[in-house]
């Protein structure tokens, strides 16, 4: 049986672009993307930072450290992990900075 921990480690091992494709992906499938409305500066925000990521000129946090966090919430939340997941990934999407 695959874990998260095991799609995890596969998804860290491609490259930044591909894992931008997944994060997208993944962000989109929490939602019916029909309902998904973004105003003009967010998709102008969007496509400009998918543009660094390709140009290879995008800084992030390390994955160990954003996962780590993510898993101490996480397990602080404990039932409520998905519902914290959704509401972590549309507040990334809110954000005008990730």
């Amino acid at each position: 049986m695959t874990t998260i921990h095991d799609v995890r480690n596969q998804a860290m091992a491609l490259s930044a672009s591909e894992r931008a494709s997944l994060a997208h992906d993944l962000i989109l499938s929490l939602d019916d993307p029909s309902t998904l409305e973004l105003s003009p500066e967010r998709e102008v925000e969007i496509r400009r930072r998918l543009q660094m990521v390709r140009e290879g000129t995008a800084t992030g946090r390390p994955a160990d450290e954003v996962t780590e966090a993510m898993d101490r919430v996480c397990a602080q939340v404990g039932d409520q992990k998905d519902a914290f997941v959704a509401t972590a990934a549309r507040r990334t999407l809110e954000r005008s900075e990730w």
